[in-house]
C-alpha cells in the first residue's frame, strides 16, 4: 500500500477567532516526500495551522494546495475526509476493543483489509508478531506506530503529526522518534510534525519552520536554523544562546571575550552588534597561558553526554554570565576558576 507524496503550498494564510488573531499571513512550502517541523511555543498558532491544512478548520484568508489541487481558497473547501491527509495526533485515539490488525485497517473497505498491503505495512511498524493485541496490552510507543500505520493504511498523499510524543516518557520518546523517520522514510511520503520540542524538530525534520506571534518567522534546513537563526529570538528558542554586545569592523566582531570572527551571513553593516555565542563553543581550561578570559564556575549540571557550565566574570564593569557546554576533558565544579575561549565563528546581527 504505497503512498502517493504530494507537494503543500500554504499561501497568505489568515485565521482569527473572535478579535484574536492566530495566523497572519502565513506561508509555508513543503516538498513531496519530505519531512517537515513547525515547531513553535505554546499559543503560537502550529495547531491551529495544522487543523486548517487537515481541514478540521476554515482559513479566514489566503491558499491550502497539496499536489496542486486547491483545499481551502476564497472559493473553494474540500471536507477532510476527501483531502487523503493522514492525521495522527498526541495520544493516538486507537480503538480499545479493536487489535492491532482491526485497528489499521479500520478505515479501509472490508475487500482491503486482508490483503498482503495491509500485512506489509504492519510488518513496516515492527509489530507482526503483536497483530491481534489490544491497545491496552502494548506500550505508549507502540500504540503510536500502530495509530502511524491505520494513518498510511488509506494511502494519504499527506500526513500530519499533531505533537505524537508528547504522552510518552523520556526514554521512549528518542527511540520512538527514530521509528517514525524511519517509517516515514521507508514509505516515502510527506510528513508536517507540529511541535514545541526543538530537539525533536531539529533530530527528525529536513526542513523547520518555526512560528511565533502567528508567523512563521524563518524556514530552513535544520542546520541553518540552529546556525544562522534570523534573530535573536529564534536563536533563543531553538537551542541554548549566549547573547553579548559587541563591535563589528571588517568581518570580525570585538567583543569581552576577544576579537572573534564572524560567520558569512547576508551584509550586516559595521557598527554595534549582539552576537551570538552557542554553548558548545566555549572552551574551559585551567591553564594559565592559554588565550581568552578568566571565569569562576557557578553551577554545573552533569549529564552523562556533556556537561554544562554556568560561568561568571566581570569586564568593562559590568559582571557577565554565560552557558558553557563540554563533550569531554576536564570537569569543573562551583567555585573553580579556569579560563574561557571561543571556538570558530559567530553569528551577529544589528545590535537593537
Amino acid at each position: 500500500m504505497t503512498p502517493s507524496p504530494a507537494n503543500l503550498e500554504v499561501t497568505d494564510v489568515g485565521k482569527s477567532f473572535g478579535d484574536n488573531p492566530v495566523l497572519v499571513g502565513v506561508n509555508l512550502s513543503v516538498a513531496a516526500g519530505s519531512f517537515t517541523a513547525i515547531l513553535g511555543p505554546s499559543g503560537s498558532g502550529k495547531t491551529t495551522l495544522l487543523r486548517i491544512i487537515a481541514g478540521f478548520d476554515r482559513a479566514d484568508k489566503g491558499t491550502v494546495r497539496i499536489g496542486g489541487d486547491v483545499l481551502d481558497g476564497p472559493n473553494e473547501f474540500v471536507a477532510p475526509e476527501r483531502r487523503r491527509v493522514g492525521y495522527v495526533s498526541q495520544n493516538g485515539s486507537l480503538f480499545p476493543h479493536l487489535t492491532v490488525e482491526e485497528n489499521v485497517t479500520f478505515g479501509l473497505a472490508r475487500s482491503l483489509r486482508r490483503g498482503d498491503d495491509v500485512t506489509a505495512l504492519i510488518e513496516a511498524i515492527d509489530l507482526g508478531a503483536l497483530a491481534r493485541r489490544f491497545p491496552h496490552q502494548l506500550s505508549g510507543g507502540q500504540q503510536q506506530r500502530v495509530a502511524l500505520a491505520r494513518a498510511l493504511a488509506v494511502n494519504p498523499r499527506f500526513i500530519l503529526l499533531d505533537e505524537p510524543f508528547a504522552s510518552l516518557d523520556a526514554s521512549a520518546r528518542s527511540d520512538v522518534r527514530s521509528d517514525v523517520r524511519q517509517i516515514l522514510k521507508r514509505v516515502g511520503t510527506t510528513a508536517v510534525l507540529v511541535t514545541h520540542d526543538q530537539d525533536e524538530a531539529l533530530s527528525m525534520a529536513d526542513q523547520v519552520a518555526v512560528i511565533r506571534d502567528a508567523h512563521i518567522v524563518q524556514s530552513a534546513t535544520p542546520h541553518d536554523i540552529y546556525q544562522q537563526p534570523i534573530d535573536t529570538g529564534v536563536a533563543q528558542f531553538v537551542g541554548d544562546a549566549n547573547l553579548i554586545g559587541g563591535h563589528l569592523k571588517a568581518g570580525v566582531a570585538v567583543t569581552v571575550l576577544g576579537t572573534l570572527p564572524v560567520m558569512k551571513s547576508p551584509t550586516v553593516a559595521d557598527g554595534r552588534v549582539t552576537v551570538l555565542v552557542r554553548p558548545e563553543q566555549l572552551a574551559l581550561s585551567r591553564t594559565d597561558d592559554v588565550a581568552g578570559v578568566r571565569v569562576e564556575i557557578l553551577e554545573t549540571a552533569f549529564h552523562g553526554h556533556d556537561s554544562l557550565y554556568r560561568v561568571a566574570f566581570s569586564a568593562n564593569s559590568e559582571e557577565h554570565l554565560l552557558t558553557v557546554r563540554l563533550q569531554s576533558g576536564e570537569q569543573f565544579t562551583a567555585g573553580d576558576l579556569a579560563h574561557l575561549r571561543v571556538n570558530g565563528p559567530v553569528k551577529v546581527w544589528p545590535a537593537p
